[in-house]
């Protein structure tokens, strides 16, 4: 910061001209930084999503595919059996 004398003898205190241009750039760079690596992350984040979604619907159609095949194999699931199924599967019964 640069002290200036007027012709009244009164000092006044300010930033240069040169001192707020370099700190516009270095927010101007920091910006571009942060804008890019927003990018990044979010296209991660959706590819992640996706991956997800694929894993849980498999799972999904393996677990729903047992317990069909167990209501095929006995007659009369019990409440006991069907629960089970359930919990094998992750859901809660």
């Amino acid at each position: 910061m640069k002290t200036t004398r007027c012709k009244a003898g009164k000092g006044q205190t300010g930033f240069t001209l040169i001192e707020i241009l370099i700190v516009i750039l270095v927010i101007g760079i920091l910006g571009g930084i942060a804008v890019t690596q927003f990018g990044d992350v979010t296209r991660q984040a959706r590819t992640n999503t996706a991956a997800l979604t694929a894993r849980s619907t498999a799972t999904w159609n393996a677990c729903r595919a047992k317990i069909a095949l167990s209501f095929v194999d006995t007659a009369n699931p019990t409440v006991a059996e069907t629960a089970s199924l359930a919990t094998m599967c992750g859901a809660t019964p």
